[in-house]
């Protein structure tokens, strides 16, 4: 479900996801972070089970899913499959790094 940082809600689709975990994830920026917190709690809002999931705290550059998918040696939809489900669902806590 795509956005831009300067995203306008939509209430109608994030309605489709009510009930579900959904991983937010966003551009390693201040406008991508922000951008963020915005649509997680739009999806709560909207009774989704919604957590941002920042890749890369320390970094503030723009870094980005494709960039973290691109630094894996392994299969990256499985490795980030692996990576969400720790974050999201095991253990939800907003910000943590995936590594």
């Amino acid at each position: 479900m795509g956005a831009r940082a300067d995203h306008d809600p939509n209430p109608e689709r994030a309605g489709l996801l009510a009930g579900r975990h959904v991983a937010v994830v966003m551009d390693c920026d201040r406008a991508g972070r922000i951008a963020a917190g915005r649509v997680a709690g739009d999806l709560q809002a909207a009774g989704a089970i919604a957590r941002m999931v920042d890749l890369a705290p320390g970094r503030d550059d723009g870094y980005d899913l494709t960039d973290w998918l691109a630094e894996r040696d392994s299969d990256p939809p499985a490795c980030l499959l692996a990576a969400l489900r720790l974050l999201v669902i095991d253990r939800p806590a907003s910000g943590r790094a995936v590594s």
